[in-house]
């Protein structure tokens, strides 16, 4: 299980260094105190789920030999072996507030963001920190238009839950859970003549006071 800690004292930063070999022409780069400060997950109908992280670091430096792979402190680790997921075959049930949801989607993304800024001194090429703010959580859906529930959760100011499933090849599966959103923005979006009419929502996650967190990920294995 993995939260965003809802108090301050228990958030512990992370730095990591990365190294990207250029080996056509001997070159590596390192780059060091590198913090994660963004993601993104996109699932989309018919696409491969993707997803992103974004760092913010102290330096970037060019050299001749390898700086990680040869130190003997860290593994080198194999490319992994399941398969890639996608949104028709891996996705489970999206639920609100704990049921089914009742309407069909098309597409849902979710997106973290931790305010990082680069913290600069005088006498200092690079940066001595990263200082970290406020973590916002936003999302947006795609949904067939069929009632107007959405809608009147939007206009309502409606606090509500969402949460949904990925299951890979080998059964582990992994279940976000956003406990208190409400929504924005919401277009109700008529195409045209034989086209699909959408609602198209847009979110923001709130700390829920029962696990002091805005997102929840559980991590399930298999059993075998």
């Amino acid at each position: 299980i993995l939260r965003n800690p809802g108090t301050v004292t228990d958030i512990i930063q992370r730095m990591f260094t990365i190294e990207t070999a250029y080996n056509d022409v001997g070159q590596f780069m390192v780059q060091d105190g590198m913090v994660p400060g963004t993601f993104s997950l996109d699932v989309s109908t018919g696409a491969i789920i993707t997803g992103t992280i974004g760092f913010q670091g102290r330096a970037t430096t060019l050299v001749q030999d390898t700086v990680l792979g040869d130190s003997g402190t860290y593994a080198v680790l194999g490319a992994q072996t399941g398969e890639v997921m996608n949104a028709t075959t891996n996705v489970g049930t999206i639920q609100k507030d704990g049921s089914t949801f009742g309407a069909s989607i098309q597409s849902l993304s979710i997106s973290g963001e931790a305010n990082l800024r680069q913290q600069a001194a005088i006498g200092s090429k690079f940066s001595k920190g990263i200082g970290a703010g406020r973590f916002n959580l936003t999302g947006s859906m795609t949904v067939y238009f069929e009632d107007q529930s959405l809608f009147e959760d939007f206009l309502n100011h409606t606090t509500v839950g969402l949460s949904f499933s990925i299951t890979d090849l080998d059964g582990q599966t992994v279940i976000y859970t956003i406990p208190a959103i409400k929504f924005d923005q919401d277009q109700i979006s008529p195409g045209g003549i034989d086209q699909d009419v959408f609602d198209n929502l847009e979110f923001t996650a709130f700390r829920y006071p029962t696990t002091e967190c805005m997102i929840q990920v559980d991590r399930f294995s298999p059993n075998k």
